[in-house]
């Protein structure tokens, strides 16, 4: 999946923003990882299914857990 979004610079799904840094060390609050729409520990049988999965910064990730994802703040009403 990283091949397919790498290079269209595929924006993080949890907060948004385009600065995944997609070659960064693990863990790091920036660095790519794959975020499951239906968390895997409980939905195991998706862990390698391609619809459940896409791109997030590691922290994003990390704090959205097995939970939903927090509502985002919508659409503005003027570009910031």
């Amino acid at each position: 999946m990283k091949a397919i979004w790498q290079p269209v610079n595929a924006a993080c799904a949890l907060c948004g923003q385009a600065n995944i840094d997609w070659d960064g060390p693990r863990n790091e609050p920036d660095s790519f990882e794959i975020e499951h729409k239906l968390a895997v520990i409980n939905y195991p049988e998706l862990e390698f299914e391609p619809s459940n999965a896409q791109p997030s910064h590691s922290q994003c990730n990390r704090n959205k857990g097995a939970g939903a994802a927090a509502a985002g703040i919508g659409i503005t009403s003027e570009p910031w």
